[in-house]
């Protein structure tokens, strides 16, 4: 999946957009086998039995007109004869009934398989009709959301994270609009997958069961009096969230900043209408009816962010939404960092 251009960004898992898109799954009807061939019994044994016993009889009668030297070991021959012939007789009998027995299994597994043939046939002609029924069709993708999300990742840790003041902010609209769903100061941490997540908001829902991660990204940090950017970070928090939308079964909402601070309503509007299309319910968005959908802006890039530090534009709608009187910045810090994104911009204009 490509990487977003702009705020905010939701999101799903690829299964989900699957579900969502095609219609009910027409099933394939399987080939049933060949009939199996009852198998040809064997009587080698028995052949070789009843000329042994021919021979041995044949040879009692002449036993009499033999010498007394030749006696034992025609004896001794008939013996060895009759062992064989009932070797053979024995090995006959044991081949034909593992024959039949493995007729009789391969006959059973053909009924089954053309019952199964059957059975599939009915739910391919009933898939078929069911797709010109918009209900149908509606009924089976909430079923198969729901089935899919009850096996969505559910262990979580509690961490100590500090809020920034725009995020305490959020809060109170998270909490007005989706009361007792809000989790903050977590941690998903998946061992086997390598996978450690710490989202700034979840919204956890339990019927059916959606875990809905709330992602806020700033522009760039204040640490005391220093200016702090987020440097090459980006792909890989955003490779994380993919992956963890997909392998733990999660949905995530990315919004920037200031789209929190100066538009708040406008973000739950965003949030309530993705739970309503997972849910294929209209119960969030009736909330919003008079509040305009959120504006998409552009995810700024190394320039851009190097003329937001210059112009304080975080400082700028932070402090016009009353979050903060204003910040004193080392001007030798700002002009520091000022120079490596100019630096940066000229390798950018120069590559393009």
């Amino acid at each position: 999946m490509n990487k977003p251009e702009f705020y905010p960004y939701v999101l799903l898992p690829e299964e989900i957009e699957k579900i969502k898109i095609e219609g009910i799954p027409v099933p394939e009807i399987p080939v049933l086998p060949v009939f199996p061939v009852k198998p040809k019994k064997k009587f080698l044994g028995t052949v070789i039995l009843i000329l042994s016993i021919v021979v041995i009889l044949l040879v009692s009668f002449k036993i009499i007109t033999i010498s007394y030297t030749y006696n034992n070991l025609i004896i001794a021959l008939a013996f060895f004869i009759g062992i064989i012939s009932l070797t053979a007789m024995v090995f006959e009998i044991l081949h034909n009934g593992k024959s039949k027995k493995q007729f009789k299994i391969a006959i059973k597994l053909y009924n089954e398989l053309k019952l199964e043939q059957e059975q599939i046939k009915e739910k391919k002609n009933k898939a078929i009709d069911d797709n010109n029924i918009p209900n149908a069709i509606e009924l089976y993708r909430h079923d198969a959301i729901s089935k899919y999300f009850r096996y969505s990742y559910n262990k979580i840790q509690a961490v100590q994270r500090d809020h920034t003041v725009a995020q305490n902010r959020f809060t109170v609209f998270l909490e007005q609009y989706f009361e007792g769903k809000i989790l903050e100061n977590i941690r998903i941490y998946h061992e086997p997958k390598e996978l450690d997540y710490s989202p700034d908001f979840v919204i956890k829902l339990d019927n059916p069961k959606v875990n809905i991660a709330i992602d806020i990204e700033e522009p760039y940090l204040f640490d005391g009096t220093k200016i702090v950017v987020k440097k090459n970070r980006a792909e890989e928090t955003f490779n994380k969230r993919y992956r963890v939308t997909n392998e733990l079964r999660w949905v995530i909402i990315t919004f920037s900043e200031e789209q929190i601070v100066t538009n708040p309503m406008q973000a739950c509007k965003l949030i309530g209408h993705t739970i309503d299309e997972i849910l294929l319910k209209e119960k969030h968005s009736a909330l919003f009816d008079n509040t305009e959908k959120i504006k998409r802006s552009e995810i700024p890039g190394q320039r851009e962010l190097s003329a937001f530090i210059r112009n304080k534009h975080r400082e700028k709608y932070l402090a016009a939404a009353g979050l903060i009187d204003g910040l004193d910045f080392n001007p030798a810090l700002t002009e520091e960092l000022n120079e490596e994104t100019r630096s940066a911009e000229k390798k950018d204009i120069k590559n393009e």
